[in-house]
C-alpha cells in the first residue's frame, strides 16, 4: 500500500476544509466533497486534492460519489462533517420544513455516504488492516439549548446513529468516531443558521441565552441571564445544632472530652446499645 486515502464531506469551508488540509500535510490522498464548486476549487488549486462536487441529500448524487471514489481506489477513512442548522425558532413557532432539512442533512444523508462507502472502507481494510468512519456532530447532539429544538434533534439522531453503527461493526476493523464540537468560528452562509457568539450550547438547565435588540445598532446583542433564580441562601449564626446529651448519657461517660481542644467525641453514640 503506497498511500492512505480519506473523503471528507462539507470540505468546503470551516471543519472540513481544515480537516482536508491537515491530512494532505500528512501524506493522504484527499477527497473533499460539498455543495459550492468554487470553494472547492480554490481548496484544490491550495492543497492539490481530488474534489467532487455533490448535495449529499440527493441519492444520485452519493451514487455519483462512490463511482468517482472507487475509480480512484479503496478508502481507509471518511469524515462525515456536512450539515446545516435552520433557524432559531422555539419548537412551537419554528417551521416544519426547516425541520426535515436539517434531518435530512444531519442524519440521512450520514447514512446514505456511510452506506455508499462502506465496501470501499472494506477494501481498505483489506489492504491496510483498519479504517475509520468519524462523524462530526455537535456539542447541540447531547446538551439541549433553547431555539434549537430541529437541531438539537438532528444532532441528538446523528449520536444516535454513530452509536449504533459502533454495535453493528464491532468485530470489524472499523473504527467508529464521533467529534462533538461546540462553538466554531466558520464561514456563514446563506442556508445555514449563524449562532450567537456569546450563546454558549452548554447552558445549564438555570441558564438560558436571551436575545436583547440594541438601539444603537441593526444588530442583535446576546446575554445569559438565569431563568429559575435560587433563593437566597441563608446561614445560621448559632452554626450546625448539636445533639443534646441526657444526663444518663453523661453519667456513662459517652460525653467525654479530648485532653486537647474542646472537640467533642460523639462516634459512640451512634452505636446501637445492647440489650441483655
Amino acid at each position: 500500500m503506497t498511500s492512505r486515502r480519506v473523503v471528507v464531506t462539507g470540505a468546503s469551508s470551516g471543519i472540513g476544509a481544515a480537516t482536508a488540509r491537515l491530512f494532505r500535510e500528512r501524506g493522504w490522498d484527499v477527497v473533499g466533497v460539498a455543495r459550492r464548486a468554487d470553494r472547492l476549487e480554490a481548496l484544490a488549486a491550495e492543497t492539490g486534492i481530488d474534489t467532487f462536487v455533490a448535495d449529499l441529500t440527493k441519492q444520485a448524487d452519493v451514487d455519483a460519489l462512490r463511482d468517482f471514489v472507487a475509480g480512484l481506489g479503496p478508502v481507509h477513512a471518511l469524515v462525515n462533517n456536512a450539515g446545516g442548522a435552520f433557524g432559531l425558532d422555539s419548537v412551537e413557532q419554528s417551521d416544519a420544513d426547516d425541520w426535515i432539512r436539517m434531518y435530512d442533512v444531519n442524519v440521512v444523508a450520514v447514512k446514505r455516504v456511510t452506506s455508499a462507502l462502506l465496501p470501499l472502507l472494506r477494501q481498505g481494510v483489506a489492504e491496510g488492516g483498519s479504517a475509520d468512519i468519524l462523524t462530526v456532530t455537535s456539542i447541540a447532539g447531547h446538551v439541549a439549548y433553547e431555539g434549537g429544538g430541529g437541531y438539537n434533534a438532528a444532532k441528538f439522531a446523528a449520536h444516535a446513529l454513530m452509536a449504533v453503527l459502533r454495535l453493528e461493526l464491532a468485530g470489524e476493523p472499523i473504527r467508529v468516531i464521533e467529534v462533538a464540537p461546540g462553538m466554531v468560528k466558520t464561514v456563514p452562509t446563506p442556508s445555514t443558521t449563524t449562532f450567537p457568539t456569546r450563546c454558549r450550547l452548554k447552558t445549564s438547565p438555570r441558564r438560558s441565552c436571551t436575545r436583547s435588540n440594541s438601539p444603537r445598532t441593526s444588530t442583535s446583542t446576546w446575554s445569559r441571564s438565569s431563568r429559575w433564580p435560587r433563593p437566597p441562601r441563608t446561614r445560621s449564626s448559632a452554626g450546625p445544632s448539636r445533639p443534646r446529651l441526657s444526663g444518663r448519657s453523661r453519667a456513662r461517660g459517652l460525653d467525654k472530652r479530648e485532653k486537647r481542644g474542646s472537640t467533642v467525641r460523639r462516634s459512640r453514640l451512634l452505636r446501637p446499645r445492647s440489650r441483655r
